[in-house]
């Protein structure tokens, strides 16, 4: 390995963009096209879990990684580096939930996540649950509505 070149999990660790990359590899058999916008979303994913950004909007069209970036690789990042942390992931329907929490389940379970995450372990996961050791995880749920103008 070049001299000042950190080795793969320690660069997974410190940079989101990193990271999202190889989690795209470990969730995806296409190959990972780098491009401003996902440089730019990595960027400011990064300064939201670093607590720098305290609201963050994702306002790009269908299919631009927006729910892999969001509700995959930015919870098992930020369960990585802090594996106490409490994420909701919310999403439109149950299907999509169970989708995506199974992928953050498929990535935090990996082995290039593992050599990333040493001391991250999952404890509990279900279909729209994990729960590390360290008491932290996610929990994916769809919303709902209702006309709040009808009253019974």
């Amino acid at each position: 390995m070049t001299s000042g070149v950190p080795e793969l999990p320690l660069a997974m660790r410190a940079d989101f963009n990193v990271f999202l990359e190889k989690a795209f590899a470990e969730l995806n058999t296409a190959r990972f096209l780098p491009n401003w916008h996902l440089e730019r979303l990595a960027r400011e994913c990064r300064l939201f879990a670093e607590g720098v950004t305290r609201r963050l909007a994702i306002c790009i069209p269908p299919r631009h990684l927006k729910s892999t970036i969001g509700s995959v690789a930015l919870p098992a990042w930020i369960l990585g580096r802090n594996p106490a942390a409490k994420i909701i992931c919310a999403s439109y329907g149950e299907d999509l939930a169970k989708d995506l929490s199974e992928q953050t389940r498929r990535l935090m379970n990996s082995e290039s996540y593992a050599r990333a995450f040493p001391n991250v372990k999952l404890e509990k996961s279900t279909d729209m649950h994990l729960r590390t050791l360290q008491g932290g995880g996610t929990v994916c749920n769809h919303g709902w509505w209702r006309d709040h103008r009808q009253r019974r």
